[in-house]
């Protein structure tokens, strides 16, 4: 009710590291150097040896101060996914560290003063095995109550910003990183196809003055670092 709503928003590829590299880097999964990181956590391989300019490092060559709290440890600068935050903090260990992430978020917000920030913050749920909310009720039901984890903790975003008077300066953008099947064309969980129950996403943006709005026409997240390099005045390269 408050953003502008990309109604037919898809996302690259249908995993997380995929996807972030390709949003951080501007450049298609097949367009990036992967290798094998002896020390890697989730995936055999990463971009780690990739010489392609993250956003996050140009933002940071620009007097734009960044930072990242996540959820899965190589979603940091030493993977390559991801390069070039001044600041970045992971919550390791087993997911369900919704709270915990928000709230340390928001005391790094409180923090920052009057110059500009970007500011990322990667949940790990909704995700398999579905059970950080419950584990009654059948899969799908369980993902959405994760999903109400994740809607809680945006929503307290929401508020403090409103009560601390930084909505007023901040651009707040939600989007996902893919999908998941449950059961449609006869596959669960995801980086399995690229049907549109992995590859269509949410992607809200919010603006200090915007009006609200429902954009129909197809976009895809690789377009998403232009698009902040733009509202920070920095030249996409």
């Amino acid at each position: 009710q408050e953003s502008v709503q990309f109604t037919s928003a898809r996302s690259p590829t249908t995993g997380t590291i995929w996807t972030l590299s390709t949003l951080f880097s501007d450049r298609y999964y097949s367009q990036l150097y992967w290798s094998v990181k002896p020390w890697g956590v989730s995936a055999k391989v990463y971009p780690h040896e990739d010489g392609s300019v993250r956003f996050p490092e140009i933002l940071s060559r620009g007097g734009v101060r960044t930072a990242i709290y996540s959820e899965m440890p190589d979603v940091t600068n030493a993977y390559g996914v991801v390069r070039g935050f001044d600041e970045e903090e992971v919550f390791k260990g087993r997911a369900g560290y919704t709270d915990k992430v928000m709230s340390a978020a928001m005391e790094r917000l409180g923090k920052q003063g009057p110059s500009p920030l970007f500011f990322y913050v990667h949940f790990l749920e909704p995700h398999s095995p579905y059970d950080r909310a419950g584990t009654k009720g059948p899969a799908f039901d369980r993902y959405l109550r994760e999903v109400m984890l994740v809607d809680e903790q945006v929503g307290k975003l929401r508020r403090y910003l409103a009560a601390s008077g930084l909505d007023r300066r901040t651009t707040l953008i939600l989007t996902a990183d893919h999908g998941e099947a449950f059961g449609e064309h006869h596959t669960e969980y995801h980086g399995v196809s690229v049907y549109e129950e992995l590859v269509r996403v949410p992607l809200l943006v919010r603006m200090p003055g915007g009006a609200p709005a429902k954009i129909e026409r197809d976009v895809s997240l690789i377009d998403l670092a232009p698009t902040l390099l733009d509202l920070f005045g920095q030249a996409t390269p």
